[in-house]
């Protein structure tokens, strides 16, 4: 194959012409992903590609490279590149151009209509031995009815060895979708066009021009891969040397070069009434349909759809009806200085004003506060942080907003108002310290920005927040109801309220959790539902409701996923606790919830968790019996505990977690650390029953039964409503009982504990405390209604059974499950179908294989061993 580069003559392969393949100026930086996508049309068979771009994007490059650097056969390929422009608006001139760039091809006549023509082309094309590739560039400039209408066919009914490449600014108005149908189209566009990071860097290289990587990205978010720009700027850095000037010249647009390309190839194509429209819609970094009518008219819609049918270069996000544009970073700098000259600052102020009053009213707050801060309206300002301050605080992207803010005058980035909200913000990072700091500027001014009911309300609720987290003494003070349009504020209010009753055991909090949840519900307050969904499953776990727990835990993990705040610490918390459920009930936890918890990072640089110590602690209780270096595991458990009892915060949500993590370091020996945790709880907290229980758990490991028993019934004498607590306390002297040939209370202290355990399916008690699965296996059986329950613990892949190495054949363990029962042995061999001979042989292995010698004995000594 020859690739010419004259403009007069060509020789082509095996003999024939081939036809003005453009010469490149520079040498093109080979791009094989691109070319691949050529080669994969050529296999097609009669296949087509469309390379569909705006100006500059490389669409003539990268048919020269591939072409240049392809596979094609050289003594069999006969290439054609036929360059289309106006004067090819008519169907001769047009056929006689593609005739022409074969060289030796007669024309066709000019009396023939263009379906003629088109067949007569194609079997021209099938008569030529090997394979043809023709090339029409700049297809886009046709766009008379017939002269299409012969292009389209001549593209349905290319031969098997043809192929036809299009390069076009906008796909010429034929039916594509047909050719998409059979498989036969190719389509390359702007985003398989655009150069990569690599692609970048060797194009750079290319033009002898070396930058480091952090100028390297700068240069690929500054040009979006746009291959022109790409080369403009390589020219620039080549000639100046200075990368940050060149950079800083081209974000602005108002280099030379960059401005002529972008007028004489792009703007000046369009008309007055587009061009327009792309300076106003380049107020926003991206707009949709709606956003573009405020910001352009009522037209917006009309225009847009004739910008995008002319290829503008515009990039858009999303499906049909909810589409997102934006332009390239160049071509929007581009507009908003021709923006601001033609309009003035003034104009391009009431511009940014429309911009932040749309995404206000759309209750984005983020991209509403960004416009009103660049537009200097303090009015609209105020307004602004009033009405969307507290949205954005209490959703995902608090930062986002008060980092705008940074560029607000002083006095309004000072006031009261955005202290306080700083103050939240802090609280959702995990650093309270901090939000007292921000509480405490707000004290002795008033606000500019809120009312003074609404600020007093707002502040009332923040210093309990801060309180409550700092594990200070909360005083719920009663502040005069604020008028109802800052709906944000008071579901805040109500849920900090609810915090309040619920801390000094108000029997209504349940109701008010659930009305302050409705209410953050309506007004699309997220973190404050879901601290109300926390704060509820919390409530129902601090009541022993177990099940209730693990549910509102599940709701408050799945809501938070749903509004971006999986990694916020209510979050950790209700993950947690829907771990903790499943736990005790040993159950598997849903998808997702196992996970690490969030850090949070203090002025003083150490990290914590989100969630609080305490739910740290109760995480790694929850993971200790799937671990394997128990020792290191319980060490580190312990040493969570001691520092949740050390921080006031979440020294009282300790109190479940001791029983549980004292049995951990039992379980490892570790009895030292046992009893110091105890007395560090009982020094911080006082005498609770959990410590109680906790301290019979080590007593009971030193071999000291009597007192176990006493700190035992000292347990059992309190009212508790946390059902767990009393669970392991019966469990713990059941054991303790049978250990002292107490046969009739053990009994009655496991059904009791049964008893209580049954109606949320509390199992986790009998697996953790040792021997009560045992004791279990021995009075199997003996529950009645509870039987069942009792079944499913002994049953479980947890349940620490007696150790064994019988192995019983599949007969004799199919022989055992019937012993239990009253049948004989005739007529178990009955049930069986086997000979009573047969059933006698396979009596006597089991009876062997357990060393036992009656039917009761191998019952027993059977479920001990976890065989029934």
């Amino acid at each position: 194959m020859l690739l010419t580069t004259s403009d007069d003559s060509s020789t082509g392969a095996a003999g024939r012409g081939v036809r003005l393949i453009p010469r490149l100026a520079t040498e093109p930086v080979h791009r094989h992903q691109l070319c691949a996508h050529f080669e994969r049309a050529r296999t097609l068979g009669g296949g087509v590609v469309l390379v569909c771009g705006m100006a500059g994007t490389g669409k003539t490059v990268a048919v020269t490279e591939w072409l240049r650097c392809s596979h094609l056969p050289a003594s069999q390929t006969q290439v054609a590149w036929a360059t289309i422009s106006e004067e090819h608006n008519n169907p001769r001139a047009f056929w006689d151009e593609l005739h022409r760039s074969f060289g030796d091809c007669p024309p066709c006549h000019g009396d023939q209509v263009p379906r003629t023509r088109a067949e007569i082309f194609a079997q021209w094309l099938g008569e030529i031995g090997g394979p043809v590739v023709l090339v029409l560039d700049n297809a886009h400039a046709v766009h008379d009815p017939l002269t299409l209408s012969g292009l389209a066919h001549l593209l349905e009914i290319l031969p098997e060895h043809a192929t036809v490449v299009l390069t076009s600014r906008f796909p010429p108005p034929i039916p594509w979708h047909q050719l998409d149908l059979t498989g036969a189209l190719v389509r390359l566009d702007d985003a398989v066009l655009a150069f990569d990071r690599d692609e970048t860097r060797r194009t750079l290289t290319a033009g002898h021009v070396v930058v480091t990587d952090a100028e390297l990205d700068a240069v690929v978010a500054l040009t979006g891969g746009w291959a022109a720009m790409v080369r403009f700027i390589a020219l620039l850095l080549s000639a100046r040397g200075d990368s940050r000037e060149v950079l800083e010249s081209a974000t602005a647009s108002d280099h030379p070069a960059i401005s002529d390309f972008l007028v004489g190839e792009l703007l000046d194509t369009i008309s007055a009434e587009q061009r327009e429209f792309l300076m106003r819609t380049a107020v926003a970094d991206s707009f949709d349909v709606d956003l573009a009518t405020e910001l352009a008219g009522p037209e917006a819609a009309r225009i847009l759809a004739e910008i995008l049918a002319a290829n503008f270069p515009m990039s858009h996000t999303g499906s049909a009806g909810s589409e997102i544009y934006s332009y390239h970073p160049l071509m929007r700098s581009h507009l908003k200085a021709e923006l601001d000259r033609t309009l003035g600052r003034d104009g391009v102020r009431r511009l940014e004003l429309k911009a932040g009053g749309w995404y206000s009213r759309a209750d984005e707050p983020v991209q509403a506060i960004r416009y009103v801060t660049a537009a200097q309206d303090r009015y609209a300002l105020s307004k602004c942080i009033l009405d969307l301050g507290p949205k954005a605080v209490f959703g995902p992207h608090g930062a986002a907003f008060l980092k705008a803010l940074d560029s607000a005058p002083t006095d309004i980035a000072d006031d009261p108002f955005v202290h306080l909200l700083r103050s939240v913000h802090a609280l959702a990072l995990g650093v309270p310290v901090e939000a007292d700091a921000f509480l405490h500027a707000t004290s002795v001014r008033s606000s500019a920005i809120c009312p003074a009911e609404v600020l007093d309300r707002f502040h009332h609720a923040v210093e309990i927040d801060i309180r409550s987290a700092l594990g200070d003494e909360v005083v719920e003070v009663s502040a005069p109801v604020a008028p109802g349009a800052h709906r944000d504020i008071e579901s805040y209010v109500a849920v900090q309220q609810s915090k309040c009753a619920m801390m000094r055991g108000d029997p209504g909090t349940n109701d008010r959790l659930r009305a302050a949840a409705s209410l953050a519900e309506h007004a699309g307050s997220i973190r404050p539902h879901l601290e109300a969904l926390m704060l509820l499953a919390l409530n129902e776990g601090a009541r022993g409701h177990v099940s209730a727990m693990g549910a509102r835990a599940l709701i408050g993990v799945e809501y938070a996923r749903s509004v971006g705040l999986s990694g916020s610490g209510d979050a950790d918390r209700c993950a947690v606790m829907c771990r903790y459920h499943h736990f005790l009930r040993g159950t598997r936890p849903p998808e997702g919830i196992d996970r690490p918890l969030g850090m949070s990072v203090g002025i003083d640089g150490l990290s914590s968790p989100l969630a609080g110590w305490d739910s740290y602690a109760m995480s790694q209780l929850i993971a200790f019996h799937q671990t394997t270096d128990k020792v290191s595991a319980a060490r580190n458990i312990a040493d969570g505990v001691l520092t949740a009892l050390a921080d006031s915060r979440m020294s009282a949500r300790s109190v479940p977690i001791i029983p549980f993590a004292t049995r951990v370091l039992v379980a490892v020996h570790e009895l030292d650390q046992a009893q110091r945790i105890i007395e560090e709880a009982t020094r911080v907290l006082g005498r609770r029953p959990h410590f109680d229980l906790a301290a019979a758990t080590v007593e009971h490991a030193r071999g000291r039964s009597a007192r176990a028993r006493e700190l035992l019934d000292s347990v059992l004498d309190h009212r508790l409503d946390h059902g767990v607590c009393e669970v392991e306390a019966h469990v713990l002297r059941a054991v303790l009982r049978a250990a002292s040939d107490h046969e009739f209370g053990a009994y009655d202290d496991l059904e009791t504990a049964l008893t209580l355990a049954e109606p949320e399916h509390l199992i986790r008690p009998f697996l953790t405390i040792g021997d009560a699965v045992a004791l279990l296996d021995t009075h199997s059986g003996r529950f009645g209604r509870l039987d069942p329950f009792v079944e499913s613990i002994r049953t479980h892949p947890d349940a620490p059974h007696a150790s064994t190495n019988v192995v019983l054949t599949p007969a004799e363990a199919r022989v055992l499950k019937q012993l239990p029962s009253p049948q004989t042995t005739q007529e178990i061999a009955h049930a069986l179908a086997l000979s009573v001979n047969t059933i006698k042989t396979h009596l006597r292995g089991v009876y062997g294989k357990l060393g036992v010698s009656s039917r009761g004995d191998a019952i027993t000594a059977a479920r001990l061993t976890g065989l029934l």
